[in-house]
């Protein structure tokens, strides 16, 4: 049901997702090297292919210190608009940094600043500068 209308009925195409979905089946799919990443999404009122692209692996500075992270951009022609999400290996490719905005106007960011798995509260590792040091090495 979509704004107090009569309840709309979509076909199903594939394996339409809804955005929590959606990012549980991006992690799946990240932890599989070359694994597709596009995606039928549930918008409002249609399915809509999305598709994304894995970037260059990138370091990043969190709140739980240094991770290696493997960035995912959404593919978009012709718009103005951006999505970027920070999936950490290590950590079950779970998000650590999401971006979304448009270019010239609003900017939304979020980043992690805790992560408990299960009972267990994920230890900050050491700061990327750490990981620069002389003498460190992997």
């Amino acid at each position: 049901v979509h704004d107090r209308d009569d309840p709309l009925v979509l076909e199903m195409i594939g394996q339409a997702m809804d955005p929590l979905s959606l990012k549980l089946e991006m992690r799946r799919r990240l932890s599989r090297p070359g694994a597709p990443l596009q995606f039928h999404m549930v918008e409002e009122d249609e399915i809509d292919e999305q598709n994304f692209r894995l970037l260059p692996e990138e370091w990043m500075e969190t709140s739980l210190g240094c991770l290696q992270t493997a960035p995912v951009e959404k593919i978009r022609e012709n718009s103005k608009r951006y999505t970027r999400a920070w999936h950490a290996p290590d950590l079950d490719f779970i998000e650590v940094r999401v971006e979304h905005g448009k270019t010239g106007g609003n900017h939304l960011e979020m980043r992690i600043t805790e992560l408990t798995f299960g009972q267990d509260e994920v230890a900050a590792r050491p700061g990327c500068a750490g990981l620069q040091a002389p003498g460190s090495h992997d």
